[in-house]
């Protein structure tokens, strides 16, 4: 295993982020992982990935790429539904240290979606994180209303602003209360 000043490498942070999201039953299509993986990103997992934002939010190019290598080499299978998974039989955990962190934080995604971890809210979730680190960037203060207004000009109105809001001011408090980073 590559390490990385202690840190599993990202394919290694990709094969137990997928290995934790089976064995929690949620669903780990290639839009689902992008975005689970960028949102455990910003809570503070260490998963290295960079994201571009594009039109459905922040987009990894060394994810996919990486997914993609991992699936020649047989690391990992994509079924015929296109979920990923890891095999059981030939996958070893290094880091259950980082899986807890993984399936702490995906609990706490469920929880602020109802239970409902689709591939919707994710993305609501992703623009609202990448909305505040945007804001963050500019020196913008990442108070709702500037949140809202900055998710808006990424979605229109896919979104109401009272669901923005209520899972802003969640996030916020994770964030405040220095689970996240």
């Amino acid at each position: 295993m590559s390490e990385l000043n202690g840190c599993l490498s990202k394919k290694n942070a990709l094969k137990h982020t997928i290995y934790t999201m089976q064995l929690m039953g949620i669903s780990s299509l290639t839009s689902t992982l992008q975005r689970m993986v960028y949102i455990l990103r910003e809570m503070g997992v260490p998963i290295f990935y960079r994201y571009n934002v594009y039109f459905y939010g922040p987009y990894s190019d060394e994810l996919d790429k990486d997914l993609h290598t991992m699936r020649i080499w047989g690391e990992i299978n994509k079924e015929e539904n296109g979920v990923y998974r890891v095999s059981t039989d030939t996958f070893n955990v290094v880091d259950f240290n980082f899986i807890k962190k993984v399936k702490d934080s995906i609990s706490f995604l469920t929880k602020i979606t109802h239970m409902d971890l689709n591939s919707e809210n994710l993305e609501m979730i992703q623009f609202i994180l990448y909305s505040i680190k945007a804001l963050d960037n500019f020196d913008i203060p990442t108070i709702e209303d500037n949140v809202v207004k900055e998710v808006k000009k990424w979605v229109g109105t896919k979104y109401n602003d009272e669901s923005i809001s209520i899972i802003y001011r969640i996030l916020k408090s994770y964030l405040k209360e220095g689970l996240c980073r």
